[in-house]
């Protein structure tokens, strides 16, 4: 199997023209498409993942495999090829599963869901006890000037601070090809979003419904298409109806029906976590093909059991890439 190199992007580098020019050498004409193929390789955005599965199944521990190197530790260069996993959460405890890889390797970026104050829910229950639902309901919203999370992670994309160590990392559609932005996970998202919409407010309206939703796909979309580098979202599973065929299908969790089946749309790959229960040795497992779910994949293989590694996909995605390089290579000689 050839060698993929591993290009870094160059932001706003348009392709140089290729074949020789008159009174140039060949080796100075081998340059220019060196040159090209990497232009056409670091215009491409890497792959886009939603990993979704039930609470325990390996989701945020299989971003270790980025990271790993040839001897399986984190010391040297990682063999999947991104140096770099930058964390974006709301999300409690993923420091147990990934708090020992290096501060070099690994960057996150911590934005409570709460604030710790029983403040809200407080002032919520007086609502509830003083007020007719219609009432509440014409307001629009309870508490939400105290929810700011969804607004802060937003915030946080134009210039993530590493809490680890204060370092800006700057805007993340500006994060090179060999890093891997992590966003963990849909499901919390979801909920901010919903607190940023309405508060504490206890039932939602077709209205909040589709404000809600629209905060969260135009959220994940733009990631998807801003973003040059590898990006990971994951997500739980939940069971919800495909209107399209009136099948129960399991989906990514997330806020109302008319989202969960049009969210992965523009992901490369969408894959299921799971985990064989073996004593004292659980073993998870990645799945593109399970009965009554929606998967999608562009990079692995169609199977039941895949192993939770992101190194084939990523190979299988360069080598891909890299034939397309040569395949528009081959036109344009064959059009010179």
């Amino acid at each position: 199997m050839s060698t993929i190199p591993q290009f870094v992007p160059a932001a706003g580098t348009a392709a140089p023209p290729t074949g020789p020019a008159a009174g140039e050498s060949v080796s100075a004409a081998e340059q220019r498409d060196i040159a090209a193929a990497e232009a056409l390789l670091n215009a491409r955005a890497m792959p886009s993942i939603i990993l979704e599965g039930e609470m325990g199944t390996g989701k945020t521990h299989s971003a270790r495999s980025l990271l790993v190197d040839a001897n399986g530790k984190f010391d040297g260069p990682s063999v999947s090829g991104i140096e770099k996993v930058v964390l974006l959460t709301s999300e409690a405890g993923f420091e147990d599963v990934l708090g020992d890889i290096p501060q070099h390797k690994l960057a996150w970026k911590y934005i409570p869901a709460s604030d710790g104050s029983f403040d809200g829910l407080v002032e919520m229950a007086r609502v509830i006890n003083t007020q007719h639902p219609d009432v509440i309901q014409k307001n629009g919203g309870i508490n939400r000037h105290m929810y700011p999370q969804f607004q802060n992670i937003l915030g946080a994309c134009n210039n993530i601070i590493d809490d680890r160590t204060g370092a800006h990392l700057g805007p993340v559609f500006k994060f090179p090809q060999n890093w891997c932005l992590w966003y963990e996970s849909i499901s919390i998202l979801s909920e901010l979003a919903r607190n940023c919409a309405i508060g504490d407010k206890p039932f939602m309206e077709l209205r909040d419904y589709q404000m809600v939703q629209t905060m969260v796909r135009k959220f994940l979309n733009h990631l998807v298409f801003s973003t040059r580098c590898l990006f990971v979202a994951t997500a739980h599973l939940e069971r919800e109806t495909n209107e399209s065929n009136g099948m129960s299908e399991l989906m990514v969790s997330t806020v109302g029906r008319k989202l969960a089946p049009i969210l992965p749309r523009f992901f490369s790959d969408v894959i299921i976590t799971g985990r064989i229960d073996q004593p004292g040795n659980p073993k998870f497992t990645w799945a593109t093909q399970v009965p009554g779910a929606r998967t999608k994949t562009r990079n692995l293989p169609w199977s039941p059991e895949l192993p939770p590694d992101f190194r084939p996909l990523l190979n299988n995605f360069r080598e891909r890439q890299a034939r397309a390089v040569a395949a528009d290579k081959l036109r344009k000689d064959a059009n010179a």
